[in-house]
């Protein structure tokens, strides 16, 4: 699966990418969400952070989806836990993953 991996939080990005990649799957990293906009990357899932500055998660969902239509998966990755975050994520994502997340969780959030 071709995964896109979108965090401000670099150690956390690349440590997850790198866990995805040895698993057989095709990442690349993107720190913010302007430099993920800008990508020519065909994914097919986006794990995305919901607070990073300048652009949110949420701002980068909704436009990664006008660019890939509903054939991607976006998966929303954060630490809040709140019912209006819960909320929100309905609407722009596929799935939604807490941090930390184990392994197992993030494949079962992959899945359609």
């Amino acid at each position: 699966m071709r995964i896109l991996v979108i965090d401000d939080d670099v150690d956390g990005a690349d440590a997850l990418a790198a866990l995805l990649t040895q698993s057989g799957h095709d990442v690349e990293v993107a720190y913010e969400g302007s430099q993920a906009l800008g990508l020519s990357f065909a994914a097919e899932a986006a794990i995305v952070d919901l607070t990073m500055p300048a652009m949110d998660g949420f701002e980068v969902a909704r436009r990664l989806r006008q660019a890939y239509g509903a054939s991607l998966r976006l998966i929303a990755f954060s630490g809040h836990d709140d019912d209006v975050t819960k909320r929100r994520v309905k609407v722009d994502f596929d799935g939604y993953l807490r941090k930390p997340a184990s392994l197992a969780d993030i494949y079962k959030a992959l899945q359609r």
